[in-house]
């Protein structure tokens, strides 16, 4: 193995990836596992966060374990930790990918979507943020990536929520990022857009006169695979990205530039 192989191993590292049983989650989770990592996942349903251990285990044993929980909610988010914890002993990593995205005109948006927006997106990744915390310093140091949007530069009509949401999360990464480095601990955020997750194929398959419009947006001209969003998160929570921390990376075929 040369040099390079060995810093982006994750060999020996217990990731948390939320929003973990599909989509962008789940390419995370596979990616850190073939990178060398055990993953803890959870997710709302416990459906697909099950699935999504099992293939997982079947990959590599003990790879993976899985629990149900909300991020919005204080309870779970405690309760899931300290599940991690007993069961791998300790933590390296932590994921923030689980998200919603509330669409509506701001004008007609009941609040409580708002707001539930705010509690998932925002309030999600700084509860679990803040609950890894003593793991990481027990551990002197940690990664995190947490997943924003194009939404927080890139905005359409009936975003407000989301890219509010998204926004916040950019301000949350860059704060701690300076604040918690004195712990070793980086913190960063990827912020793709047009990924073909299941839920953006099936979009498309409902609404088939959006897609040119979308890959026109896109000046590599096509939408984005999970596993080449998976493989920055891999790349940042690696001993190869140890000087990076508070960066943003956006993830978007150029999308961002073309404005």
């Amino acid at each position: 193995m040369s040099q390079a192989d060995d810093l982006r191993s994750l060999a020996g590292k217990v990731a948390i990836v939320t929003g973990g049983g599909t989509g962008l989650g789940r390419a995370i989770a596979e990616t850190l596992v073939a990178r060398g990592a055990q993953v803890a996942l959870i997710g709302r349903r416990p459906e697909p966060v099950e699935r999504a251990a099992q293939a997982l285990n079947q990959r590599r044993e003990q790879a993976a374990w899985a629990a149900t929980g909300d991020v919005s909610r204080p309870e779970d988010v405690a309760r899931f930790v300290a599940e991690v914890q007993a069961h791998f002993s300790h933590i390296d990593i932590l994921v923030n990918n689980a998200a919603v995205a509330e669409v509506a005109p701001f004008a007609e948006m009941p609040w409580d979507l708002f707001q539930r927006a705010l509690d998932i997106n925002i309030g999600g990744t700084a509860r679990m943020i803040q609950a890894v915390l003593p793991a990481f310093r027990a551990a002197a140091g940690g990664a995190i990536v947490n997943v924003s949007s194009i939404a927080s530069r890139m905005v359409f009509p009936g975003s407000a929520a989301y890219a509010a949401s998204k926004g916040a999360v950019e301000g949350l990464t860059r704060a701690l990022a300076v604040e918690l480095a004195p712990l070793g601990i980086r913190v960063n955020a990827v912020a793709p857009y047009a990924i073909a997750t299941e839920a953006w194929n099936g979009m498309m398959a409902a609404h088939p006169e959006m897609e040119a419009p979308l890959r026109a947006t896109i000046p590599l001209g096509r939408f984005g695979h999970p596993q080449e969003v998976a493989e920055l998160v891999a790349f940042l929570v690696s001993p190869a990205a140890g000087f990076i921390n508070g960066a943003i990376y956006a993830i978007n075929g150029g999308a961002t530039s073309a404005l």
